[in-house]
């Protein structure tokens, strides 16, 4: 993968990097495996560094990992990893899950946050569902946050996605930008 974001001449890799996804075993990692990830992400975002590409972490929720569920957690794995170019992802979509407040969640990150995916708890559109944008965004202005905002949806067919969750995936980008401009033009007064 990184060897392919050199090629592309990308500088960030982000997502679930720290582990193969879909295995469960019931309870948290053991001390063993953390080690085992920490000590290959070492490796990992050492040979990166030789090309200008940062690796993110994104936590992910309880139900499609057991390895970093919450910010904490992906804050202890990039402490604990100690390279410069390792980096948190945080995903709106999870954290709805796994935090009790998007605002502190995101304060908790700033350290590390360079990446964000904007998303609805169904994976809709941005702004028709459970997300507290305002919140979201009064909490990137406070970080002085500058990296990108990605919308991370996923239409029928992906995956074993079978529920439409917009007219057509153009919709679902047309509208999840214009709902999330409002937000960030009420919120940074624009």
């Amino acid at each position: 993968a990184i060897d392919n974001a050199k090629e592309l001449g990308a500088t960030k890799l982000g997502g679930v990097t720290y582990k193969a996804g879909g295995i469960f075993t019931g309870s948290k990692p053991t001390k063993e495996e953390w080690n085992h990830s920490v000590n290959s992400m070492k490796e990992i975002a050492n040979y990166a560094r030789r090309f200008n590409i940062s690796i993110g972490v994104e936590q992910i929720n309880r139900y499609e990992t057991y390895f970093i569920n919450t910010v904490d957690d992906a804050i202890k794995y990039c402490e604990d990893v100690n390279e410069p170019n390792l980096f948190i992802l945080l995903d709106t979509h999870h954290l709805i899950i796994e935090e009790l407040s998007f605002y502190d969640a995101i304060l908790k990150a700033k350290k590390y946050l360079k990446h964000f995916h904007t998303s609805e708890n169904n994976r809709g559109i941005p702004g028709t569902g459970l997300v507290d944008w305002t919140e979201v965004y009064r909490a990137l202005k406070k970080i002085d946050y500058d990296g990108w905002l990605i919308i991370e949806s996923f239409y029928q067919g992906f995956g074993n996605i079978w529920k439409p969750v917009s007219e057509s995936p153009e919709q679902l980008i047309y509208q999840g930008i214009q709902n999330l401009k409002k937000v960030e033009n009420k919120v940074f007064n624009y």
